[in-house]
């Protein structure tokens, strides 16, 4: 899952199987969201690796997922 705007609008971040990437050691980035404001959001998924734009511009360059069981 991608979240965008999470932690009360302070970052964006890649979460997997309800864990933030963050707690797993991979990337999140700080950034903000608009109110009333339209963003388009394209997710790239090739194999294990998952890459993000947001506008045109890159969120996340692609990163690999880490296997593993996170429940």
């Amino acid at each position: 899952m991608v979240n965008i705007g999470g932690w009360n609008n302070t970052q964006h971040a890649i979460e997997v199987h309800g864990y933030s990437c963050y707690q797993k050691e991979v990337v999140t980035r700080p950034g903000t969201l608009e109110t009333d404001r339209w963003y388009d959001v394209e997710i790239t998924c090739r194999g294990d690796e998952v890459g993000v734009k947001m506008d045109g511009k890159t969120l996340f360059e692609p990163i690999a997922i880490p296997p593993g069981d996170f429940n």
